[in-house]
């Protein structure tokens, strides 16, 4: 199945199925919502994509963690030094020289 058949198949089910589920979600629009923390970690799917967390806390005092959304900010199998470089200087605003010094701190790239 190719990449245009798969993201029809999920566009169906989300329109199929997105009321169903909004109206039996935890979360509602307007709901008041604490941030607790936010870290970096790694994708359950793939063990390996780092990516960065959010934890919240709902008003009767019950956590939830989420991704984000924001790009992948590491995968390990396919980091070149010039993308891991660009990331991190788009995402952090830092200089390619300071990006290049906490790769090498890390020890990823020469």
């Amino acid at each position: 199945m190719g990449q245009i058949s798969r993201q029809n198949r999920a566009y169906r089910f989300m329109k199929q199925f997105e009321d169903f589920f909004v109206a039996r979600s935890r979360f509602k629009a307007g709901q008041k919502l604490t941030v607790k923390s936010v870290c970096l970690g790694s994708r359950e799917a793939s063990g390996e994509e780092v990516v960065e967390f959010v934890t919240v806390q709902d008003e009767a005092g019950n956590s939830y963690t989420f991704e984000t959304g924001r790009s992948v900010l590491f995968d390990p199998e396919y980091a070149e030094r010039d993308d891991a470089v660009e990331i991190l200087m788009r995402e952090l605003g830092i200089s390619e020289a300071e990006a290049l010094a906490g790769l090498k701190r890390a020890d990823l790239f020469d």
